[in-house]
């Protein structure tokens, strides 16, 4: 996402390999973008008076974007995560009063056929960043309900969760190439391995993975495919004229190390 001279939050495409950037979707306010599995499409939301909601747009750019759910009237509706197998596109509903009664920020689930959205989690505490675990079998989501937020994983066709956070959490990552979490609290990365191979997770003690300098945005960070780097934002400065970057950090033991 990149501000573009003041009209708004824009989505750009950005390839590696080139070098270039060029925008996806102009304003007006387009945010929370979200891969497909094949890397063909983006569902993101568009923030606009009389036609936001969430939206799915191919990156190739042949057709225009195309609406999945318009917001409700009191409310948002924020992408979250793709399916891996494709099906669904897991969502934050944030509208208290439309669907589910005395609650905040409840966790959806928009089936891509065409069908109704169900909800996944709507309770009265507040459920957020879900995402799905690469099997598309689990979910991986930050709830308040304890009195502050830690992270939980709980099987999409139902049944209990599970805890994966000691004391405190935001922000969870599944590893693309094996069976861990991420997960962030304050500054700190923490990991934890996972076994989802039965019918109950078997979960590690949480352990330390690195310390984030303060120039690295803590809320902006994404594991790669292979599982060994990850890409993350990088805090623009006064004198960079507002200007933001992201970067891709290869060697945690070298950044943790010199701490």
């Amino acid at each position: 996402m990149r501000d573009l001279s003041g009209r708004g939050v824009s989505i750009w495409i950005h390839e590696l390999d080139r070098d270039v950037r060029t925008v996806l979707v102009p304003g007006p306010t387009t945010t929370f973008p979200v891969w497909s599995p094949d890397s063909k499409h983006l569902a993101y939301r568009l923030t606009d008076e009389t036609q936001g909601g969430m939206y799915r747009v191919p990156i190739d750019r042949s057709e225009a974007p195309t609406l999945l759910l318009a917001d409700p009237e009191d409310g948002f509706a924020l992408p979250m995560d793709w399916s891996p197998d494709g099906e669904y596109l897991l969502y934050v509903d944030a509208a208290s009063n439309t669907r589910t009664a005395g609650t905040r920020n409840d966790l959806w689930l928009l089936p891509l056929d065409g069908s109704d959205p169900a909800p996944f989690l709507a309770t009265e505490a507040s459920e957020v960043d879900g995402r799905f675990s690469p099997d598309s079998r689990w979910i991986a989501y930050g709830s308040d309900q304890s009195g502050r937020r830690e992270i939980y994983v709980r099987a999409v066709q139902g049944g209990g969760e599970y805890q994966i956070s000691a004391a405190g959490g935001t922000s969870p990552e599944w590893n693309p190439a094996r069976g861990q979490v991420f997960f962030l609290r304050g500054q700190s990365l923490y990991v934890v391995d996972i076994d989802l191979s039965g019918a109950t997770p078997i979960v590690s003690p949480e352990r330390l993975l690195v310390e984030l300098p303060a120039r690295l945005n803590r809320n902006l960070y994404a594991p790669a495919p292979s599982g060994d780097r990850f890409l993350v934002a990088q805090q623009s400065s006064a004198d960079e004229g507002g200007t933001s970057s992201v970067r891709a950090i290869f060697n945690w033991s070298f950044l943790r190390d010199r701490q």
